[in-house]
């Protein structure tokens, strides 16, 4: 029975998996991308202004403040795809970025001119923590990073290395104090966990210099399913736009 048991179980996370990866159909971390923009009539245009250094009006445009994971999977297969499993399998590598973020929506056309909307992207300021990893068991929580530390203490349970990432925020002292690229293990994730607080306060710091990204994208289900690579979609080429506030790609 306990065979039974375990062999239903094993198809019902099989199917899961297949389902999410399927089915994805959330915001994207791409970029950071950098956005000519100027601020105003209380928008944020995508045109380069001379103002832009105007950190109140930056900060008074980016109302939205979240903390969002994105998952890639590649199997030994080397099949990439987009998951919302955050149970890791086994003999996997995995790419978890985690976005740390204020922010504004735009929408992302593919021609300003005719007005096709493709998607809704995310611009604003903040901090990317992406961690690559390749697991050698299953059950690990690979978004959790408390868990991988410990994890990367367990004899083969994963191995990897984590970056960290300031975005659209200019300020000296996270600069000199930002932790470099390091393995997987509580001494990094503590580091990478201080700069994050660093990071935050540096937001509302005169002396910091903020400079709007296009930071995520949530693609229509139409134009994700035409996307030849799941990968092409994090690496979108923006165009000028010197109409209203949008973001338009390639």
């Amino acid at each position: 029975m306990k065979v039974i048991k375990s062999l239903l179980l094993v198809v019902l996370l099989a199917n899961m998996s297949l389902y999410a990866q399927q089915s994805y159909n959330d915001f994207i971390c791409v970029g950071p991308a950098p956005l000519d923009y100027k601020v105003f009539d209380g928008r944020l245009f995508s045109e380069i202004f001379s103002d832009e250094a105007n950190n109140e009006q930056v900060i008074n445009l980016l109302p939205n403040e979240l903390s969002h994971k994105n998952i890639i999977m590649i199997t030994a297969k080397d099949e990439i795809s987009y998951s919302a499993i955050e149970l890791s399998l086994a003999k996997t590598t995995y790419v978890v970025k985690t976005d740390y973020i204020k922010y504004t929506t735009l929408p992302v056309k593919k021609d300003s001119e005719t007005g096709e909307i493709i998607g809704i992207a995310r611009v604003g300021i903040g901090m990317r923590i992406e961690a690559v990893m390749q697991t050698a068991k299953k059950g690990i929580t690979v978004t959790d990073l408390y868990v991988l530390g410990a994890s990367s203490g367990a004899k083969g349970a994963l191995k990897g290395h984590i970056t960290c990432s300031v975005m659209g925020i200019e300020a000296e002292e996270v600069t000199a104090a930002f932790p470099v690229n390091a393995e997987i293990s509580p001494t990094s994730i503590a580091a990478t966990l201080q700069a994050l607080t660093m990071v935050k306060a540096a937001i509302y710091d005169n002396d910091s210099h903020l400079t709007p990204q296009v930071l995520e994208i949530k693609y229509t289900s139409d134009y994700q399913s035409g996307a030849a690579n799941v990968m092409d979609l994090s690496m979108p080429i923006l165009l000028p736009n010197r109409g209203e506030p949008c973001v338009v790609i390639r």
